[in-house]
């Protein structure tokens, strides 16, 4: 048969990286006859479980495979293509990930659930990692902490990876504060507010510093 376009990919990606097959085979865990099918064209459409193996092995993005395998044509196609790719994942990987992010931005299960409106008992279970959780749960985790699902996903990053993209240096996050200045003063004259009003104002703001990796030195 003809080659096909993630074939030929695959193919290149690996004499680039100066892999043998039979070594390719064994980081990836796919057979050698496997391998030799894909890239020769004799498997057509080979699984996304496999193109993922093969990427994680060669250090190279799958989504850039699957695009130029046509998987992906459009970014209409992102949306399916990345829960069929959580659904493939190692619920322990993405538990691993999810909690490290939690913690780094120092906030407890509770109000992470209360950002990402999801209860606490699912943040619990997402974090067991005994078991995957719904597709559209993780994407609400993924936006709270300001990263793309894709990225989550990815093999080739690791928690520590993440935890480290998202921290801010002081300079960006004093910017952030200053910029923020003339709001929260005009919400703090508000003195009619509810008092229950400020409580929930004052709630949301030691939520964000900590989001922002500012402590309470009171505490």
């Amino acid at each position: 048969m003809a080659e096909t376009a993630i074939g030929k990919y695959l193919k290149a990606a690996r004499e680039a990286a100066g892999i043998k097959k039979w070594a390719l085979a064994e980081k990836s865990g796919i057979s050698h006859t496997e391998i030799h099918r894909i890239e020769n064209g004799d498997r057509a459409n080979p699984s996304i479980k496999n193109i993922k193996a093969i990427c994680k092995a060669l250090n190279i993005p799958v989504e850039e495979a699957l695009k130029a395998g046509g998987y992906i044509s459009a970014a209409t196609d992102m949306d399916s293509y990345l829960e069929e790719l959580f659904n493939e994942s190692n619920p322990k990987t993405i538990a691993e990930k999810i909690r490290s992010l939690r913690k780094s931005k120092g906030l407890s299960i509770s109000e992470l659930a209360n950002l990402s409106n999801l209860s606490p008992h699912k943040i619990e279970s997402m974090e067991s990692g005994d078991k995957l959780c719904d597709y559209n749960d993780f994407a609400s985790i993924t936006r709270v902490f300001g990263i793309p699902a894709l990225r989550v996903l990815a093999e080739t990053e690791s928690a520590e990876d993440l935890v480290n993209s998202t921290k801010s240096s002081g300079d960006e996050l004093l910017e952030g504060l200053s910029k923020s200045e003339e709001l929260v003063k005009t919400l703090f004259r508000a003195k009619d507010a509810p008092k229950e009003t400020m409580d929930k104002m004052a709630e949301f703001i030691n939520i964000v510093l900590k989001q922002s990796g500012i402590s309470d030195d009171n505490k």
